[in-house]
C-alpha cells in the first residue's frame, strides 16, 4: 500500500505553498438520501472523502462505518489517515477510533478491485445551520467555521457531501468585511485577504486546481487556504441549497424534467453505447476525460476522438490537430527508451499515432516466434543461415549437430551479427527482422539480468549456444517470467556458464558435493537479490513487502548458505542432448541448441548421506523428486517465483535498463505491482508490466526531465545503435569471407563490439553484467545525493577515446557518399577490397545532403554552388543551410532537446573550422555533416537519456 510514499507526495507540495494545516470539517445538507449513498474507492489510488451522516450510536467506529466494506488488513490491504493540526503530521486512523463526520479522512485500499463504501443502515444527516439571510434566503445552507484555531495563512480541507456537483463560484463568505448580506464571493474574500480563491484537488498523483466556474465534486476533500486576515475575521464558509434546486446544475434544463440535475448537461438523450443518457453521464464519450475537462479543454465531450485522427482525447497530446497526436519530443523520448534508436519515419509515425499507440503496436508486433515456416528467422536460424552461407565449404553438419565436430569460433561472431540484424532493424531484404523493436529491446534488458557469456569456454566455439538463449530471451520478452525462468534454467548456454550442467550428486566417499554456482546465483541475481525487498524496492525490515518504508537499520538477508546448499542439490542431474558422457564439457560433443536433458541418476536423492529425500528451500519443503520430470527443478523454480521480492527487483532493473538509472520507490511500486497481479490474477506478465514501465508518468511525463537524478547515461553499444539506425545503416555486400574466397552479403560484420564499448550482449566479463547497477561515480554530486549511474562504470577514459574513435571512423570512412562520389567506386568494388577481418556497415548522408543543397540551392542535382554566395539579405547561404542541418540533427539524434548555447557553438564550429573547408563544394557539404554530427554524437547532450 502506498501509504508513506504518498504521504510523503502530499506533504511536499503543501509545503511549498505554505508552512503549516488545518483539518477540516465538512457538514451535509438535511437530506436522508444522502445517506444512502456509496463511495467508489479505487485500487491503488489516494483518496479524500467526508462522511455526509453520523452512524448510530455503537456503530460509528472505523471498523463499524468502513470495515466491512473494506476487505483485507487494515495496514495491510487499507489504510485511513487524518491531519493531526497539534503534530502538523498524518495519524493512522485505528479499527476503534470514532470517526467524526465533520472531518475529511485520506483512504487507500490494494485489494486489486474497486471497493464501494456505504454507511451504516439508519444513519442520520448532519443538523443544518442556518444563521444568515444568505443561507435563509436561500433556504437554507451547508456552513463551515474557518480558521477557528488558525494563525492567519493556512491550510485546511474542505469535504462536500451533496447529492451532486456545483460550482465553485456558489460558495460564499460570511466576515465582518463582506459588507454584502449574502456573503463575499470568492474573489471578493480573495481580495478581502481572507480566503484564497483557488482549491485544489488530489486525484492520487497530482494535485489540480479548482477555480471560477469550475465544479466541485461531492464526497471529495479540497484544500483551502486562508489569508492574513482570517484569524482576526473568523470568516464562514457557506454553500447555499439553492445550488440543488430549480435548475441546480445550471445547464437551462429545470430539475423537474432534468434526467440527471446534478450534473450541467442540455443534453438528455444517450449518444453512446453505457446506457447512459448524456445528461447523467459525466464522461459522454467514455474517453476518461470528464464533459467538464473536455469543454474547458476545446475538445468535444460526445466525441472521443475530437479530431478523428484515431487517437482518443486522452491518448492525444494534439486532441484538435488531425496532423498530429504526439510532440516529436515526445517521439523521440520513447524511441529511446523503447527501440534501438529513432528514425525519421519511426518519429514521424509516433507523431501522428501517439506514443501509446505505438507502445500497443510494438507490444502487439508479429515474432520469429509465431511460425517455423515464415520468413522471420529466429536468431538460431539466422545464425545459421549466415554460417552456412559465409563458409560453405565448412563441413557444419559432420555430425547430425550444427557445429559438432567443426566446433568453429566463427559461429559466435556470426550470432553477433544477427544481433545486430535485429537491432538496426533495416535490412533491406530481411524487413522482419529487427522490425519488433521493443521485444528485441526486452530481450537485451532480460540478457543483462540473466546473464550468460561467451567468456565461458566453450561457449565462445559453440556460438550457436548464444543463438538459441538469445532465442529464449525474445521469445518471453512478452512472456511470463516464470516460463522464461525455467527455459533458462535448462538452457545449455547457462548450464555451462554457471557450471550446473553436468552437475553431480554428492559423493561421500570422494567428499565431493553438489556445485553451487548456479543454485548461488539464480538467487541473488536472476529473481530474489540479497535483501528482503518492500513492493517499492526499499528494504523490508517489518516482514511487510506493503509497508514502507520501513524503520531500522538492519537488512534482512533473502537466503542463506543452507539454502543455497539444499537449491544446489535440486541443480543436478542436467546435461547437453547427445553428450557422449555425463558432464563433458568439450568444444565437439553436445548439442547446444537443445535444452538440456534430465538425468536421474546422477540427481541428488540423499540416499548416499542418508537424508530423507527432501530439500527446504527459503522455508518451503518438496521431495528432490517431485514434479513431472522428477527433478524438482520447477517447484525450486516455482518459489522463487512466488517470492515477494521478485517484482520488485525484476521490474527496478527493467526500469534503470529503459528509463532511468534512479526510478523513484513509487515507480518501482506502481511497476511491481503489476508484475505481481496484472489486473487478471496473473503474475509475473512481462508484457504488462514493460506496458507500465512505459507508460508511467515518470516515463512520459515531460516534467520529470528536469527532475534532478532523473534519466541516465547510455550504454555505449545503444549510443552506437542509435547512431546506425539514425543514418539508414545497411549491409555492405560483397566483402570476402574467413575463407578468403566466398563473397558475403546482407550480413552486418562489426564481430568485436567489445573491443571498443566495454560491452556487446552475451559477452559480459562475469556474471554480475557489465556494470553494477548500484555504482555510483566518484563524483560529489552523486555521492551527495546517493545517485547511481551503472554505465559510467564502463565508461573509461579509454572506452571513451576508443568510442570517439570509432565513430570518427565510421562517419568518415564508411559512409555510402563518401565510397561512391568522392572515392567514385561503387559500392560493389569497394566491398571487393574488403573482407573478414574489416568492418561492413554502411550509413548513407543522402537525405542530409540533400536538405542541406535545399536550403542552400535551392534544388538537390549535387553542385551545391551557393556554398560562397550571400543571399540578398545579406546572410550567407551557407549559414542559413548550416541552420537548417542542425535543427533536422537536433530532431534526429536529439529530439529537439539542443540548448541555445549548444546550437550557437556548432553553428560557428560548422561555419569556421578550417579543418571542414574545401575547395570541391561537395565535399565541404559532406565534411560539415559529418562534422555535425560527430559533435553531437560525442556529446554529453547525445550520451544522457532524459
Amino acid at each position: 500500500m502506498k501509504i508513506h510514499t504518498h504521504l510523503i507526495s502530499i506533504i511536499g507540495f503543501l509545503v511549498v505553498l505554505i508552512s503549516s494545516f488545518y483539518s477540516s470539517s465538512a457538514l451535509a445538507i438535511p437530506d436522508p438520501a444522502i445517506c444512502g449513498t456509496s463511495y467508489t474507492l479505487p485500487h491503488n489510488t489516494w483518496r479524500q472523502i467526508t462522511l455526509p451522516c453520523k452512524a448510530p450510536d455503537g456503530e460509528s467506529t472505523l471498523a463499524d462505518i468502513l470495515g466491512d466494506d473494506l476487505p483485507g488488513t487494515q495496514g495491510v490491504h487499507w489504510a485511513v489517515y487524518r491531519y493531526n493540526t497539534t503534530t502538523e503530521s498524518y495519524d493512522s486512523v485505528n479499527l476503534t477510533d470514532t470517526l467524526n463526520p465533520k472531518e475529511g479522512y485520506w483512504v487507500a485500499q490494494v485489494t486489486g478491485v474497486t471497493v464501494l463504501l456505504d454507511m451504516p443502515d439508519n444513519s442520520q444527516p448532519v443538523p443544518l445551520i442556518t444563521p444568515s439571510t444568505y443561507c435563509s434566503d436561500a433556504g437554507g445552507c451547508v456552513e463551515h467555521s474557518l480558521a477557528e484555531n488558525a494563525n492567519a495563512v493556512q491550510w485546511q480541507m474542505i469535504g462536500f457531501p451533496f447529492p451532486g456537483s456545483f460550482p465553485l463560484s456558489k460558495l460564499r463568505i460570511v466576515a465582518s468585511s463582506c459588507t454584502n448580506p449574502e456573503g463575499c464571493t470568492l474573489q471578493e474574500s480573495a481580495a478581502n485577504n481572507l480566503l484564497h480563491d483557488t482549491f485544489w484537488s488530489y486525484n492520487g498523483a497530482d494535485y489540480l486546481a479548482v477555480t471560477g466556474n469550475q465544479r466541485i465534486s461531492p464526497w471529495y476533500g479540497y484544500w483551502a487556504a486562508t489569508l492574513a486576515n482570517a484569524s482576526t475575521e473568523k470568516p464562514m464558509l457557506q454553500v447555499p441549497s439553492s445550488s440543488f434546486g430549480g435548475d441546480g446544475d445550471a445547464d437551462t434544463i429545470e430539475d423537474g424534467v432534468d434526467n440527471c440535475p446534478t450534473i450541467a448537461n442540455v443534453d438528455q438523450t444517450n449518444t453512446d453505447t453505457d446506457a447512459l443518457g448524456n445528461a447523467c453521464d459525466a464522461d459522454d464519450d467514455n474517453d476518461t476525460l470528464s464533459d467538464v475537462d473536455e469543454i474547458n479543454a476545446g475538445t468535444d465531450p460526445l466525441k472521443a476522438d475530437t479530431d478523428d485522427d484515431n487517437v482518443a482525447d486522452n491518448l492525444d497530446q494534439f486532441p484538435k490537430d488531425s496532423t498530429r497526436a504526439a510532440s516529436e519530443e515526445s517521439a523521440h523520448r520513447v524511441l529511446t527508451q523503447a527501440s534501438y534508436g529513432a528514425t525519421l519515419d519511426e518519429i514521424k509515425r509516433i507523431v501522428r499515432i501517439g506514443t501509446d499507440a505505438w507502445i500497443e503496436s510494438e507490444l502487439a508486433k508479429p515474432s520469429a516466434y509465431d511460425s517455423s515456416s515464415d520468413t522471420h528467422l529466429t536468431h538460431l536460424e539466422r545464425t545459421l543461415q549466415i554460417a552456412i552461407a559465409a563458409e560453405p565449404n565448412t563441413n557444419w553438419y559432420g555430425t547430425a549437430i550444427f557445429n559438432q565436430s567443426t566446433a568453429d569460433s566463427s559461429v559466435d561472431e556470426y550470432q553477433m551479427a544477427t544481433w545486430w540484424e535485429n537491432a538496426i532493424g533495416l535490412h533491406p531484404t530481411n524487413q522482419a527482422h529487427g522490425s519488433d523493436q521493443l521485444r528485441q529491446r526486452i530481450a537485451y534488458a532480460l540478457s543483462q539480468i540473466l546473464v550468460v557469456s561467451n567468456g565461458e569456454s566453450p561457449l565462445n566455439s559453440r556460438g550457436e549456444a548464444l543463438s538459441a538463449y538469445y532465442d529464449i530471451l525474445a521469445k518471453h520478452a512478452f512472456g511470463n517470467f516464470r516460463d522464461l525462468l525455467g527455459e533458462v534454467a535448462r538452457s545449455p548456454a547457462m548450464g555451462i556458464y554457471l557450471s550446473h550442467q553436468g552437475n553431480r550428486k554428492a559423493n561421500p566417499a570422494t567428499g565431493t558435493r553438489p556445485d553451487e554456482n548456479f543454485a548461488r546465483e539464480i538467487m541473488q541475481l536472476f529473481t530474489i537479490g540479497l535483501y528482503q525487498l518492500n513492493v517499492d524496492g526499499s528494504a523490508n525490515r517489518d516482514g511487510n513487502p506493503m509497508s514502507y518504508p520501513d524503520t531500522g537499520t538492519a537488512l534482512v538477508p533473502t537466503y542463506s548458505q543452507e539454502d543455497i546448499e539444499e537449491m544446489s542439490k535440486v541443480m543436478t542431474g542436467w546435461d547437453l542432448v547427445a553428450n557422449n558422457r555425463y558432464g563433458r564439457r568439450s568444444n565437439r560433443t553436445g548439442d547446444y541448441t537443445q535444452p538440456m536433458e534430465f538425468t536421474p541418476s546422477e540427481h541428488e536423492d540423499e540416499v548416499a548421506a542418508g537424508g530423507d529425500g527432501l530439500v527446504t528451500i527459503l522455508g518451503q519443503t518438496f521431495a528432490l523428486n517431485s514434479g513431472t520430470d522428477q527433478s524438482g527443478m520447477d517447484a525450486a523454480l516455482d518459489i522463487l517465483f512466488n517470492h515477494p521480492n521478485l517484482g520488485p527487483f525484476i521490474s527496478r532493473h527493467l526500469i534503470m535498463r529503459l528509463v532511468t538509472s534512479n526510478p523513484s520507490s513509487a515507480y518501482i511500486a506502481r511497476v511491481a505491482s503489476v508484475f505481481n497481479n496484472n489486473g487478471q490474477g496473473i503474475r509475473g506478465d512481462l508484457k504488462s508490466t514493460v506496458r507500465a514501465i512505459l507508460k508511467d508518468p515518470e516515463a512520459r511525463g515531460d516534467s520529470y526531465k528536469t527532475t534532478p537524478g532523473f534519466g541516465k547515461t547510455k550504454e555505449p553499444i545503444l549510443a552506437w545503435t542509435q547512431l546506425l539506425r539514425a543514418f539508414n545503416a545497411v549491409p555492405l555486400d560483397g566483402w570476402t569471407g574467413q575463407d578468403r574466397a566466398t563473397p558475403v552479403s546482407g550480413v552486418y560484420w562489426y564481430k568485436n563490439p567489445q573491443r571498443q564499448f566495454a560491452q556487446a550482449p552475451l559477452r559480459a566479463n562475469h556474471v554480475f553484467n557489465f556494470y553494477s547497477p548500484d555504482f555510483i561515480p566518484s563524483d560529489s554530486y552523486f555521492v551527495s545525493n546517493k545517485l547511481v549511474s551503472p554505465e559510467v562504470q564502463i565508461q573509461t577514459e579509454q572506452i571513451l577515446l576508443e568510442f570517439n574513435n570509432r565513430v570518427y571512423s565510421q562517419l568518415l570512412n564508411y559512409e555510402k557518399n563518401r565510397i561512391t562520389v568522392e572515392r567514385g567506386q561503387t559500392l560493389s568494388e569497394y566491398a571487393s577490397t574488403r573482407s573478414y577481418w574489416n568492418d561492413q556497415i554502411i550509413i548513407d548522408f543522402t537525405p542530409q545532403l540533400e536538405l542541406f543543397e535545399q536550403v542552400l540551392d535551392g534544388d538537390t542535382n549535387g553542385d551545391f554552388v551557393n556554398m560562397e554566395k550571400t543571399d540578398t539579405d545579406g546572410v550567407r547561404f551557407r549559414s542559413k543551410a548550416i541552420d537548417a542541418l542542425i535543427t533536422h540533427l537536433d530532431l534526429l539524434l536529439l529530439g529537439n532537446t539542443m540548448t541555445p548555447e549548444f546550437r550557437s557553438g556548432l553553428h560557428h564550429y560548422l561555419t569556421d573550422a578550417a579543418g571542414i573547408r574545401h575547395s570541391n563544394d561537395f565535399k565541404e557539404a559532406r565534411n560539415i555533416i559529418r562534422e555535425a554530427v560527430r559533435f553531437i554524437v560525442t556529446s554529453s547532450s547525445y550520451m544522457i537519456q532524459k
